[in-house]
C-alpha cells in the first residue's frame, strides 16, 4: 500500500514539474517573439541598408515564339527596360541584369508557352514599376 501512495507521488511530482517546464518554455518564446518585433525593424533597416533585396515583383505571360526569339526579345526587353549591368543568359532559358540595387530576370519557358517576369530590390514601388516595364517592353515586342 505504502509503495503505491509513493508511486503515485512521484507521478504527480513528475506531472507538475513536466507542467513547470512546459510553461517555462511557452514563456520563453513569447518572450523571444516580442523582443523580436520590437527589434525587427531595426534588422530590415540595416538589410535595407546594406543593400539586401527586400521586394519582389512577379508576373507572368503566354508565348508561341521559339526558343531564339523568346531569349532575344528577353534581352532587348531588358536593356529597353534600364538592366543593362551584367545582362546575361543563363541555363539557356532565363535571361538576367541589374539596374542599379535592382536585379531582373525574363524567364523563356517555350515547352509550356509561358515567359516569366521577376524583379527584386529595395523599394516596392520601383519593384512594381520595373517589373512592368520589363514587361510591357516584352509584349510590345511581340507585336
Amino acid at each position: 500500500m505504502r509503495a503505491t501512495g509513493l508511486v503515485k507521488y512521484f507521478k504527480i511530482l513528475f506531472c507538475e514539474q513536466f507542467i513547470e517546464i512546459k510553461i517555462m518554455k511557452l514563456v520563453i518564446i513569447i518572450l523571444l517573439s516580442i523582443l523580436l518585433i520590437f527589434l525587427w525593424p531595426g534588422f530590415a533597416e540595416a538589410e535595407q541598408g546594406a543593400g539586401e533585396i527586400t521586394t519582389m515583383s512577379t508576373a507572368w505571360g503566354e508565348i508561341a515564339i521559339t526558343h531564339e526569339k523568346c531569349l532575344t526579345k528577353a534581352e532587348i526587353a531588358m536593356r529597353n527596360g534600364g538592366f543593362s549591368k551584367g545582362l546575361e543568359v543563363v541555363g539557356n532559358s532565363s535571361v538576367f541584369a541589374d539596374r542599379g540595387a535592382y536585379i531582373g530576370s525574363i524567364r523563356c519557358i517555350v515547352s509550356e508557352k509561358i515567359v516569366f517576369f521577376v524583379v527584386a530590390g529595395p523599394s516596392g514601388d520601383r519593384v512594381d514599376r520595373y517589373k512592368n516595364e520589363i514587361e510591357n517592353n516584352f509584349a510590345y515586342l511581340l507585336m
